[in-house]
């Protein structure tokens, strides 16, 4: 195994010896679709600080792999290139697993309002009952409002209601939206 392979292994499973975590990696990246961006590999160049071989970065470089959910988080908490940022919550919300939420729940914070999107929608999808103080604090944002509404009807938590409903009756735009969204909490918390 290379130095770069052994650097590759070590990011991505630091529990778990290094011939699992590379298995793992390539079936995940098998079953996922390729982020395809020159980004990506400058966040690898820059997470793991040494050239890789070709089979590990093609087994990494696949959006929807929970092996990379801490590599992308690590990357998030120190990257200050926008463009890359953006690269990283798409990678992080397109990982369809529980691993993701801490980058997510990162990325809600520290990106532009662009990228935010992508965290807040992954949020919702996933349920992250953790994020909901953080989603509330959106609903003061225009710009995320909707679907800062909408991730909190999927999450159904009911510390959501409340707060949605005084949103509904002071915000100026997507007043209706808002409506909706807490008579569709209401209906989910009532019925779960």
């Amino acid at each position: 195994m290379s130095a770069g392979a052994r650097a590759v292994t070590q990011v991505v499973a630091s529990d778990t010896d290094d011939m699992a975590a590379l298995r793992d990696a390539r079936r995940y990246s098998r079953a996922s679709r390729r982020v395809r961006n020159r980004y990506v590999h400058e966040l690898l160049d820059r997470t793991l600080g040494e050239r890789t071989s070709d089979n590990v970065r093609k087994s990494l470089l696949r959006a929807g792999n929970p092996a990379m959910a801490g590599v992308l988080t690590a990357v998030l908490e120190v990257e200050t290139n926008h463009a890359l940022r953006r690269q990283v919550v798409f990678a992080l919300a397109s990982i369809d697993d529980p691993v993701a939420i801490p980058g997510l729940r990162l990325a809600l914070s520290t990106v532009r309002r662009g990228s935010r999107g992508y965290a807040i929608d992954a949020l919702g999808q996933l349920g992250a009952r953790e994020a909901v103080p953080q989603l509330i604090a959106l609903l003061d944002d225009p710009w995320s409002r909707r679907r800062t509404a909408r991730a909190l009807v999927l999450i159904r938590d009911e510390r959501a209601l409340g707060p949605l409903r005084q949103a509904s009756q002071k915000a100026r735009w997507h007043r209706r939206f808002l409506a909706r969204s807490v008579l569709e909490l209401e209906g989910r918390l009532g019925a779960g």
